[in-house]
């Protein structure tokens, strides 16, 4: 995973806000709506996908993801890498990135334990059957 923000910290490039100034005066329709306007909204979102995951990956192999917000993008890499089984953190991350990843302590010790709950209950069976069987009351 790439993660590329510093919307925050960074003044844009001239060639940028020229070419954002169309999208926020002309084409500023919700990609996702059923009508023309949305249409071709989402035409041009997926192309501008399409390039830049051309400029620094295998379009095949990978793809992009745009967020509306610094907490989303966070979530989304957070939890993207937390379901490889590799996500780590510092007490110094910023509270949007440490309350993530205490949100994955809990999910993860409730996954434990239906775990250890599943096996539980089939050693419990296990054994209940076998001490049955010794007393000669299971077949």
């Amino acid at each position: 995973m790439i993660y590329l923000d510093n919307a925050a910290t960074t003044r844009p490039l001239d060639g940028a806000l020229v070419r954002a100034q169309r999208y926020l005066t002309e084409c500023y329709y919700n990609p996702s709506a059923l009508y023309h306007g949305g249409a071709e909204a989402a035409r041009l979102l997926q192309e501008a996908r399409s390039f830049l995951v051309s400029q620094i990956a295998d379009p095949a192999r990978f793809s992009m993801i745009f967020t509306s917000c610094g907490s989303e993008a966070d979530n989304q890499a957070i939890f993207s890498a937390a379901r490889r089984g590799n996500a780590v953190t510092t007490l110094g991350e910023h509270s949007a990135v440490f309350e993530s990843f205490k949100e994955l302590k809990v999910a993860e010790w409730n996954r434990v334990l239906r775990r250890f709950m599943r096996t539980a209950a089939w050693m419990q069976t296990r054994f209940s059957i076998w001490w049955m069987k010794r007393r000669r009351l299971f077949p």
